[in-house]
């Protein structure tokens, strides 16, 4: 009996914090010149793109996740960096590469997946010129939609809300979530229903 409680107790900490040593070597994305490599253990591995930047070694480009909402439904958790750079991106756009991945590697159908976080440096700034303009420059949660045709259309400019809108075409996003965050501005693309 105590072996198989062994055996449990290592496979739920293998899942909970990976597997120790070496990170893995990045493996080409099937069909791209982009390469995967998948860290942060079985229940909710973090897949990281990278680009080989010949002279650099692999470059980071992005790296997402899927977590699930307390119905179970899939949430695509994704920092975005280095997309813009000709030198290292560029080749293929972001939401190819996290079809691909996501077609490849996990369960995941994107048909379900209700809203997206993008962790995005342009994001940061979007929130921090809104809050200045319509708030007051007070740091609180807000909620851009298409009726809000101004900002509507700045938020709809940025690299983000496109890259978003082209991986989950033709359902497009709803409406702009921006929440606080232990005092950071997180923000949600909230997508229409498939």
């Amino acid at each position: 009996m105590s072996l198989v409680f062994f055996n449990l107790l290592l496979i739920l900490s293998l899942a909970t914090f990976g597997v120790g040593g070496k990170e893995p070597k990045p493996q080409r994305i099937k069909g791209s010149e982009y390469f995967l490599s998948i860290t942060g253990g079985l229940i909710q591995p973090t897949y990281n793109i990278y680009t080989n930047g010949y002279q650099e070694g692999y470059v980071a480009i992005t790296e997402f996740k899927f977590r699930r909402t307390i119905t179970g439904k899939p949430i695509l958790d994704i920092a975005a960096w280095n997309d813009e750079d000709k030198r290292v991106a560029g080749r293929q756009s972001l939401s190819s590469l996290v079809k691909a991945v996501t077609v490849e590697n996990t369960k995941v159908k994107l048909d379900e997946v209700p809203y997206v976080i993008f962790r995005k440096y342009e994001m940061i700034e979007m929130a921090d010129l809104y809050s200045r303009n319509e708030l007051g420059g007070k740091l609180k949660s807000f909620t851009v939609t298409p009726k809000d045709d101004y900002w509507w259309m700045r938020y709809g400019k940025t690299w983000s809300f496109k890259a978003t809108s082209e991986t989950f075409r033709p359902r497009g996003i709803r409406e702009v979530q921006v929440r606080l965050r232990k005092g950071r501005y997180e923000t949600w693309f909230m997508l229409n229903k498939a």
